[in-house]
Protein backbone atom coordinates (compact mmCIF):
# COMPACT_ATOMS: atom_id res chain seq x y z
CA UNK A 1 0.00 0.00 0.00
CA UNK A 2 1.21 3.16 -0.42
CA UNK A 3 1.59 6.05 1.82
CA UNK A 4 -1.40 7.89 0.48
CA UNK A 5 -3.92 4.59 1.07
CA UNK A 6 -3.97 3.84 -2.36
CA UNK A 7 -3.02 0.31 -4.02
CA UNK A 8 0.94 -0.92 -4.51
CA UNK A 9 1.28 -1.62 -8.50
CA UNK A 10 4.04 -3.80 -7.87
CA UNK A 11 1.95 -5.81 -5.38
CA UNK A 12 -0.84 -6.69 -8.25
CA UNK A 13 1.73 -7.38 -10.69
CA UNK A 14 3.52 -9.92 -8.23
CA UNK A 15 0.35 -11.25 -7.60
CA UNK A 16 -0.36 -11.74 -11.52
CA UNK A 17 2.63 -13.40 -12.06
CA UNK A 18 1.07 -16.07 -9.94
CA UNK A 19 -1.90 -16.03 -12.05
CA UNK A 20 0.40 -16.12 -15.28
CA UNK A 21 2.39 -18.81 -14.53
CA UNK A 22 0.08 -21.52 -14.79
CA UNK A 23 -1.33 -20.75 -17.66
CA UNK A 24 2.07 -20.05 -19.53
CA UNK A 25 3.12 -23.72 -18.27
CA UNK A 26 0.23 -25.18 -19.69
CA UNK A 27 0.42 -23.40 -23.51
CA UNK A 28 4.27 -24.79 -23.07
CA UNK A 29 3.68 -27.92 -22.15
CA UNK A 30 0.96 -28.52 -25.28
CA UNK A 31 3.28 -26.81 -27.56
CA UNK A 32 5.92 -28.89 -26.77
CA UNK A 33 3.73 -32.11 -26.97
CA UNK A 34 2.90 -30.89 -30.14
CA UNK A 35 6.40 -30.88 -31.56
CA UNK A 36 6.63 -34.70 -30.54
CA UNK A 37 3.83 -36.79 -32.22
CA UNK A 38 4.99 -40.39 -30.44
CA UNK A 39 5.21 -38.65 -27.02
CA UNK A 40 2.71 -41.25 -24.54
CA UNK A 41 0.64 -39.20 -21.72
CA UNK A 42 0.44 -42.58 -20.13
CA UNK A 43 4.07 -43.65 -19.82
CA UNK A 44 6.07 -40.94 -20.45
CA UNK A 45 6.91 -38.24 -17.90
CA UNK A 46 6.59 -34.50 -18.33
CA UNK A 47 10.35 -34.15 -18.16
CA UNK A 48 11.14 -36.67 -20.91
CA UNK A 49 9.82 -33.26 -22.97
CA UNK A 50 13.17 -31.91 -22.40
CA UNK A 51 15.34 -35.19 -22.01
CA UNK A 52 18.47 -36.31 -23.10
CA UNK A 53 18.76 -37.03 -26.48
CA UNK A 54 15.28 -35.74 -27.75
CA UNK A 55 14.81 -33.16 -30.54
CA UNK A 56 13.82 -29.83 -29.23
CA UNK A 57 14.63 -29.93 -25.64
CA UNK A 58 14.78 -25.89 -25.51
CA UNK A 59 10.75 -25.43 -25.71
CA UNK A 60 9.85 -27.15 -22.48
CA UNK A 61 13.32 -26.09 -20.67
CA UNK A 62 12.45 -22.63 -21.38
CA UNK A 63 8.99 -23.03 -20.75
CA UNK A 64 9.92 -24.55 -17.48
CA UNK A 65 12.19 -21.42 -16.57
CA UNK A 66 9.91 -18.78 -16.84
CA UNK A 67 6.80 -20.57 -15.38
CA UNK A 68 9.96 -20.54 -12.24
CA UNK A 69 10.11 -17.20 -12.51
CA UNK A 70 6.99 -16.21 -12.02
CA UNK A 71 6.34 -18.48 -8.89
CA UNK A 72 9.48 -16.94 -7.25
CA UNK A 73 7.96 -13.04 -8.32
CA UNK A 74 4.34 -14.79 -7.05
CA UNK A 75 5.86 -15.60 -3.69
CA UNK A 76 7.10 -12.21 -3.33
CA UNK A 77 3.26 -10.59 -3.47
CA UNK A 78 1.91 -13.42 -1.00
CA UNK A 79 4.57 -11.97 1.39
CA UNK A 80 3.31 -8.42 0.89
CA UNK A 81 -0.20 -9.62 1.52
CA UNK A 82 0.69 -12.20 4.24
CA UNK A 83 3.11 -10.66 6.15
CA UNK A 84 3.53 -13.16 8.75
CA UNK A 85 3.47 -15.72 5.74
CA UNK A 86 7.29 -16.29 5.65
CA UNK A 87 7.29 -19.93 5.66
CA UNK A 88 4.66 -19.48 2.67
CA UNK A 89 6.70 -17.33 0.53
CA UNK A 90 10.20 -19.03 1.65
CA UNK A 91 8.85 -22.16 0.14
CA UNK A 92 7.03 -21.08 -2.87
CA UNK A 93 10.31 -19.65 -3.34
CA UNK A 94 12.48 -22.68 -3.11
CA UNK A 95 9.73 -24.62 -5.64
CA UNK A 96 10.33 -22.10 -8.23
CA UNK A 97 14.46 -21.75 -7.85
CA UNK A 98 14.56 -25.61 -7.89
CA UNK A 99 11.96 -25.84 -10.74
CA UNK A 100 14.42 -23.75 -12.67
CA UNK A 101 17.09 -26.38 -11.60
CA UNK A 102 14.82 -29.10 -12.95
CA UNK A 103 14.56 -28.31 -16.41
CA UNK A 104 18.41 -27.17 -16.13
CA UNK A 105 18.96 -30.64 -15.41
CA UNK A 106 17.81 -33.07 -18.44
CA UNK A 107 15.94 -36.35 -17.25
CA UNK A 108 17.32 -39.48 -18.76
CA UNK A 109 15.54 -40.72 -22.15
CA UNK A 110 15.06 -43.92 -20.89
CA UNK A 111 12.86 -44.76 -18.17
CA UNK A 112 12.86 -47.04 -15.32
CA UNK A 113 15.90 -45.79 -13.16
CA UNK A 114 18.91 -43.96 -12.74
CA UNK A 115 21.20 -44.20 -15.97
CA UNK A 116 23.50 -40.78 -15.71
CA UNK A 117 24.30 -38.61 -13.03
CA UNK A 118 22.72 -35.47 -14.29
CA UNK A 119 19.27 -37.83 -15.12
CA UNK A 120 19.10 -38.69 -11.12
CA UNK A 121 20.03 -35.14 -9.83
CA UNK A 122 16.91 -34.17 -12.21
CA UNK A 123 14.65 -36.87 -10.36
CA UNK A 124 16.42 -35.85 -7.14
CA UNK A 125 15.59 -31.92 -7.55
CA UNK A 126 12.37 -33.16 -8.73
CA UNK A 127 11.17 -34.44 -5.80
CA UNK A 128 12.31 -31.85 -3.69
CA UNK A 129 10.72 -29.28 -5.61
CA UNK A 130 7.13 -30.91 -4.97
CA UNK A 131 8.32 -31.18 -1.49
CA UNK A 132 8.63 -27.63 -0.83
CA UNK A 133 5.13 -26.98 -2.65
CA UNK A 134 3.80 -29.11 0.08
CA UNK A 135 5.31 -26.84 2.64
CA UNK A 136 3.54 -23.90 1.14
CA UNK A 137 0.14 -25.58 0.88
CA UNK A 138 0.42 -26.83 4.59
CA UNK A 139 2.03 -23.01 5.78
CA UNK A 140 -0.65 -21.43 3.78
CA UNK A 141 -3.28 -23.23 5.55
CA UNK A 142 -2.14 -22.70 9.15
CA UNK A 143 -1.07 -19.22 7.94
CA UNK A 144 -4.77 -18.28 7.48
CA UNK A 145 -6.65 -20.64 10.08
CA UNK A 146 -7.83 -17.82 12.18
CA UNK A 147 -9.05 -15.42 8.98
CA UNK A 148 -12.94 -16.88 7.99
CA UNK A 149 -12.39 -15.21 4.06
CA UNK A 150 -10.05 -17.99 3.65
CA UNK A 151 -12.04 -20.89 5.08
CA UNK A 152 -12.61 -22.28 1.48
CA UNK A 153 -9.77 -22.00 0.22
CA UNK A 154 -8.30 -23.04 3.28
CA UNK A 155 -9.81 -26.48 2.65
CA UNK A 156 -9.17 -27.04 -0.32
CA UNK A 157 -5.33 -26.12 0.08
CA UNK A 158 -5.51 -29.24 2.16
CA UNK A 159 -7.57 -31.15 0.34
CA UNK A 160 -5.05 -30.84 -2.96
CA UNK A 161 -1.73 -31.14 -0.52
CA UNK A 162 -3.07 -34.44 0.16
CA UNK A 163 -3.24 -35.10 -3.11
CA UNK A 164 0.22 -33.72 -4.73
CA UNK A 165 1.56 -36.17 -1.46
CA UNK A 166 -0.64 -39.32 -2.02
CA UNK A 167 -0.45 -39.34 -5.69
CA UNK A 168 3.64 -38.51 -5.48
CA UNK A 169 4.28 -40.91 -3.30
CA UNK A 170 2.23 -43.37 -5.52
CA UNK A 171 3.85 -42.47 -8.40
CA UNK A 172 7.29 -43.63 -7.22
CA UNK A 173 6.04 -47.12 -7.06
CA UNK A 174 4.04 -47.07 -10.44
CA UNK A 175 5.79 -49.37 -13.29
CA UNK A 176 7.50 -47.26 -15.99
CA UNK A 177 4.98 -47.53 -18.71
CA UNK A 178 2.06 -45.96 -16.38
CA UNK A 179 3.87 -43.16 -14.94
CA UNK A 180 2.50 -40.68 -16.60
CA UNK A 181 -0.97 -41.17 -15.15
CA UNK A 182 0.12 -40.19 -11.28
CA UNK A 183 2.40 -37.60 -12.49
CA UNK A 184 -0.49 -35.47 -14.29
CA UNK A 185 -2.58 -35.86 -11.33
CA UNK A 186 0.16 -34.83 -8.73
CA UNK A 187 0.95 -31.72 -11.05
CA UNK A 188 -2.36 -30.41 -12.25
CA UNK A 189 -3.40 -30.25 -8.57
CA UNK A 190 -0.59 -28.05 -7.58
CA UNK A 191 -0.69 -26.09 -10.64
CA UNK A 192 -4.49 -25.34 -9.89
CA UNK A 193 -3.64 -24.89 -6.28
CA UNK A 194 -1.20 -21.60 -7.41
CA UNK A 195 -3.64 -20.31 -10.00
CA UNK A 196 -6.56 -20.75 -7.62
CA UNK A 197 -4.47 -19.05 -4.61
CA UNK A 198 -3.12 -15.68 -7.27
CA UNK A 199 -6.78 -15.06 -8.22
CA UNK A 200 -8.05 -15.04 -4.67
CA UNK A 201 -4.83 -13.01 -3.33
CA UNK A 202 -5.84 -10.71 -6.22
CA UNK A 203 -9.09 -10.38 -5.26
CA UNK A 204 -8.27 -9.62 -1.51
CA UNK A 205 -5.53 -7.00 -2.45
CA UNK A 206 -7.87 -5.56 -4.77
CA UNK A 207 -10.79 -5.20 -1.89
CA UNK A 208 -8.20 -3.83 0.56
CA UNK A 209 -6.95 -1.11 -2.07
CA UNK A 210 -10.49 -0.04 -2.30
CA UNK A 211 -10.33 0.30 1.49
CA UNK A 212 -7.57 1.87 1.29
CA UNK A 213 -8.50 4.43 -1.35
CA UNK A 214 -11.95 5.00 0.71
CA UNK A 215 -9.72 6.08 3.77
CA UNK A 216 -7.76 8.15 1.98
CA UNK A 217 -10.34 9.95 0.70
CA UNK A 218 -12.21 9.92 4.01
CA UNK A 219 -8.69 11.80 5.79
CA UNK A 220 -8.42 14.10 3.22
CA UNK A 221 -12.14 16.05 3.83
CA UNK A 222 -11.53 15.92 7.58
CA UNK A 223 -9.30 18.97 7.41
CA UNK A 224 -12.19 20.67 5.77
CA UNK A 225 -14.86 19.37 8.18
CA UNK A 226 -12.59 20.28 11.07
CA UNK A 227 -11.62 24.35 9.75
CA UNK A 228 -15.73 24.17 9.51
CA UNK A 229 -16.38 22.96 12.57
CA UNK A 230 -13.77 25.77 14.05
CA UNK A 231 -15.50 28.25 12.35
CA UNK A 232 -18.94 27.21 14.22
CA UNK A 233 -17.83 27.00 17.27
CA UNK A 234 -16.53 30.87 16.55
Amino acid sequence: MNEGGGADRSTFVLLGCGMAGPLLIVAGFLLAVARHPEYSHVSDTISKLSAQGVEDPWLWTAALIVFSILIVAFAGGLLRLLPAGRMVSGALTAHGLLLAAVALLQDDLQPGGFFTVEGAAHDVVSGMAFSALIVAMVGLAGQTRLDPSWRWLRRLTLSLAVVVTAVGIAFLFTPPRLQGIPQRVFTSAGVVWIEVVAIWALRGERRRARRGDLGGWVESLQPGLKTREKGADS
